[in-house]
């Protein structure tokens, strides 16, 4: 028979050697987890210390080309100055665009060319003794038809010339309404906008508002 003494010795070797090993299973497992997310944690480090060098350097690319186009535009911007001379001197336009980059823009160019321009976003009529009206008519396709165009051209008692890049300009084509279509997204685009203007406006009269 086993005796009494035997199971006690037993179960305590069992609790103990139950014992060691959840000790030394606690050490070896909070070490080997520990090592793991140390792991874990340099990997996202350098892969984050990659993404803010590639960024500095794309960046800086975009830097460069973006000063580069900069220099370029001021090139050709005065090319356009040079090329149109006086080509709308002392004429003086009213500019409906409801995108205030484009209006600003085309207001810059008229000045290039010698005239003079205001520029306003919505169709509401303005007491400008004007030589012509620019309609940037993109924007305005909900508003435009040849109605409201002749309303505009019998107030301002000038001619109206119509931008547009798509094909509706042709359905508002009559007396002194001048439809244009195409864009004016590069400078020789520009230029022949210019040039379509100074073909259709005529210039102003020596004794008349303008010539002072």
């Amino acid at each position: 028979m086993v005796s009494a003494r035997y199971h006690l010795v037993t179960v305590m070797s069992v609790f103990l050697a139950l014992g060691l090993g959840i000790l030394l299973g606690g050490s070896l497992g909070q070490q080997w987890l520990s090592e793991k997310q140390q792991g874990l944690i340099d990997q996202l480090e350098r892969h984050y210390d990659e993404q803010v060098t590639q960024n500095r350097e794309l960046s800086a690319s975009l830097n460069k080309v973006q000063k580069a186009y900069r220099k370029e535009k001021d090139k050709t911007d005065e090319l356009l100055r040079l090329t149109v001379g006086d080509a709308l001197s002392d004429r003086y336009f009213v500019v409906y665009s409801s995108d205030h980059r484009q209006a600003k823009r085309l207001k810059k160019m008229i000045e290039w060319a010698g005239g003079h321009a205001r520029t306003l976003d919505s169709l509401t009529y303005t007491q400008d003794d004007v030589d012509a009206v620019v309609l940037m008519g993109d924007s305005y396709l909900d508003q435009v038809n040849r109605d409201v165009l002749r309303d505009l051209q019998l107030l301002y008692g000038a001619p109206i010339v119509v931008h547009t890049t798509t094909e509706a300009a042709r359905e508002w084509q009559g007396a002194r309404i001048y439809p244009y279509n195409g864009s004016l997204s590069e400078v020789l685009s520009e230029y022949k906008f210019l040039k379509f203007l100074q073909e259709v406006i005529p210039p102003p009269l020596k004794e008349d508002r303008h010539a002072t």
